[in-house]
């Protein structure tokens, strides 16, 4: 895998080259570019590091930002390089791991809370509670992805580790439809 450093400029036209990945630093100035990511024909499933806060990553999730790194230290781009190798080289698992930052909604009767993903897949996802405690091991999760309408899925949570924790989805007509969003996203890749 190579590199090419790019400066974007308002007058560039975004499907001239085809970029496997971008490196954006977030803010209200990255909208605009990261539109013109998810518009373009050649580009609209570059994968997509951002760097700087996970709210600014929250608040442009429609442009669905891969990986959030805090800043461009060695660490932060080791970690984030780390997650993302396999999906970026193709060398993808059974149900691959998609990095996605996307706000997500947690459920189980009266309880509810809203986080943060790290990855999806197909049948689960990691999300990161940010503080907040989580112990309900079946629950309903609430999320919404680039192109696609309101997911909800029945889930049963597998595992915790520190603040990250991970759900399996029920089988359901919804997880279907949710493969088929992974299907497509991975095949234009």
């Amino acid at each position: 895998m190579s590199t090419q450093t790019v400066l974007w400029r308002d007058e560039m036209d975004i499907d001239q080259i085809r970029c496997d990945a971008f490196v954006v630093r977030l803010g209200s100035h990255a909208r605009e570019f990261l539109g013109s990511i998810r518009r373009s024909r050649l580009n609209r499933t570059a994968f997509v590091y951002g760097i700087g806060e996970e709210r600014a990553a929250i608040k442009s999730c429609r442009y669905a930002i891969n990986s959030v790194l805090p800043d461009c230290s060695p660490e932060s781009i080791a970690k984030a390089v780390e997650k993302s190798h396999l999906l970026l080289s193709k060398q993808l698992r059974k149900f691959a791991r998609i990095p996605l930052v996307i706000p997500v909604r947690l459920s189980c009767g009266d309880e509810a809370m809203i986080s943060t993903t790290r990855d999806l897949t197909a049948t689960g996802m990691s999300i990161e509670l940010r503080g907040r405690k989580w112990d309900e091991s079946r629950l309903e999760v609430s999320f919404v992805l680039p192109e696609a309408p309101l997911f909800t899925l029945e889930s049963t949570l597998m595992w915790k580790v520190d603040q990250t924790i991970g759900l399996e989805f029920s089988s359901t007509k919804e997880q279907k439809r949710l493969k088929g969003w992974v299907d497509e996203y991975l095949r234009a890749e």
